[in-house]
């Protein structure tokens, strides 16, 4: 009697409408070759099966692995550059969501700024100096917090370079240099805004400004609009 290998399980069957191992029907299946190494090459064997089939999860598994690795890479390499260009101008940059002097000059302590005297008020602005300081790793000549009555704070930080040198945003000093390329690091491309003559960065309607004033002081400056600021 000839065999008949099952379409379904591929396993040889010698009698019968419905194959014995799996129980799906025979029609269908094909006549098992007479010839017996072809016979044999053909016959399903169950180890055989298994190792194939083993060695499948064990391919799929290292490219799962090489694929997790890979993922990983990227984030822990592209993802905190990408994600940073999101965040706020935090303290000791800048107090984003404070609305009045006391609050910004809690938020600045806590970032290691230490006040110096009362706060005072000039106009309808009222101020607060802080010591000088390390931000992003240059020395400031002072800090002041600002309050302008009604609609906008501001934090501002003085540095100096040398003064025996004239520079100017064309012509930038050292310290100048390595505050763009640290903010540009965190912060991304800034803008040139060549009429006022400094670099900016936005973050919803917040703004962190890098400036020359007068006699060599760099300004690194935030401010945000705020309804209802108090003075």
């Amino acid at each position: 009697m000839k065999e008949i290998r099952c379409p379904f399980c591929g396993r040889e069957n010698t009698r019968g409408k419905y194959c014995m191992f799996c129980g799906n029907p025979l029609a269908g299946g094909k006549a098992v070759s007479e010839d017996k190494e072809t016979a044999q090459s053909q016959r399903w064997d169950p180890e055989t099966a298994y190792a194939r089939s083993k060695g499948r999860l064990v391919a799929f598994a290292v490219v799962v692995v090489i694929a997790v690795v890979i993922v990983s890479v990227i984030y822990g390499t592209q993802m905190p550059a990408l994600l940073n260009r999101n965040l706020a101008f935090s303290a000791p940059l800048g107090t984003p969501g404070a609305t009045g002097l006391e609050e910004m000059t809690a938020t600045l302590k806590e970032a290691g700024l230490k006040p110096v005297g009362n706060h005072y008020q000039f106009g309808d602005s009222i101020y607060q100096q802080f010591e000088s300081s390390s931000i992003m790793g240059e020395k400031t000549s002072y800090s002041v917090a600002k309050v302008e009555k009604g609609n906008r704070i501001m934090v501002s930080h003085a540095f100096t370079e040398d003064k025996k040198k004239f520079y100017t945003i064309n012509n930038p000093g050292p310290v100048f240099g390595r505050l763009l390329e640290q903010l540009t690091n965190e912060f991304g491309k800034p803008v040139i805004q060549g009429a006022e003559n400094y670099y900016y960065w936005t973050r919803k309607k917040d703004i962190l400004a890098l400036y020359y004033g007068y006699d060599n002081v760099i300004w690194l400056s935030f401010y945000a609009e705020t309804a209802g600021a108090s003075v």
